[in-house]
């Protein structure tokens, strides 16, 4: 475990972007979230309806008014964590193991009694699970400002902003979503950064062409020989058909009008997910590629 943490430790001192890009997406969003409360007062009444009319839809789902407000702020600010965590993620699973065979730093990390299992070990856990984690560790307290933010602006708006800053339940209850969608993403996302460990191990230019050209050129042929997308339907489920597995729309559940035992937390449905063959499926792949990965630093790392 010492030995992982001081690799890890490693990841994050070598890729500053890991810790930089989440507090620069939170900077921003601050910074436009302040804009928009100087800017409210010339467009008080259409802020007015855009909310009431985001209340209505929310509210008939049984969610009551105050949690709401939590539920829509805390979403809405996770979508540009979430995109911008997938692009550093993308990046770095590209460089990682591309960039210490670069200026050939892997010639010193092997003479260390360290296992090439243990250093991929490490560059595949900072992807699935460091850097989420410090996503999720910059996004409360950037809720907790933007909620403060957002509470004068509905005050300034004539509303009361006190219901989106004192919600505790509605904002635990949306914390542990958000780190059961990020646990259920990396999970999902493996065989993808498994793919990308074994192109940074391989790769010796043009990072990004093998990484990206495999597939859509395996898109291509597939529907030249075949005229099918079974591929491309195979890929974008990967890409982006988690959500739909790991989590159940608000319609299929049975909530009473202003039901106040509501929570998004009753919106995950972890046991659906655990037994998908996708997951399995996935996972097998993700350890393929892994193992390649391991393999290449292994023996062709040294040349």
């Amino acid at each position: 475990m010492t030995v992982m943490n001081t690799l890890i430790r490693r990841e994050l001192w070598e890729h500053r972007s890991i810790m930089l890009v989440p507090l620069i997406v939170a900077g921003i969003i601050l910074l436009i979230e302040l804009y928009g409360i100087f800017t409210a007062g010339q467009h008080v009444h259409v802020y007015r309806g855009e909310i009431n009319l985001e209340m209505d839809e929310i509210q008939a789902h049984g969610v009551t008014r105050g949690a709401a407000l939590t539920y829509m702020t805390m979403g809405g600010l996770a979508a540009p964590f979430l995109i911008s965590m997938f692009i550093v993620t993308f990046f770095y699973l590209l460089d990682c193991l591309y960039a210490e065979r670069k200026d050939r730093s892997v010639l010193f990390w092997k003479s260390l009694p360290v296992s090439d299992v243990n250093v991929v070990g490490s560059k595949l856990l900072t992807a699935a699970g460091v850097i989420p984690l410090i996503t999720f560790g910059v996004f409360i307290p950037t809720y907790i400002v933007m909620a403060l933010i957002a509470a004068t602006g509905i005050s300034m708006l004539g509303a009361d902003g006190t219901e989106l800053i004192w919600q505790p339940r509605a904002f635990i209850s949306g914390a542990v979503t958000l780190l059961y969608a990020l646990a259920v993403q990396s999970l999902w996302y493996l065989p993808i950064y498994g793919w990308l460990l074994l192109v940074s191990a391989w790769a010796r230019r043009a990072v990004i062409l093998w990484a990206l050209l495999p597939p859509l050129a395996l898109m291509f042929v597939e529907n030249r020989l075949f005229g099918t997308d079974g591929f491309a339907h195979l890929l974008g489920d990967r890409l982006i058909g988690v959500f739909n597995k790991a989590f159940t729309s608000p319609d299929g559940l049975q909530i009473e009008l202003g039901a106040r035992s509501f929570d998004a937390t009753s919106l995950a449905m972890p046991t659906s997910f655990l037994t998908s063959v996708g997951l399995w499926g996935g996972l097998v792949v993700a350890a393929a590629f892994i193992a390649g990965a391991v393999w290449l630093r292994r023996y062709r790392d040294a040349e």
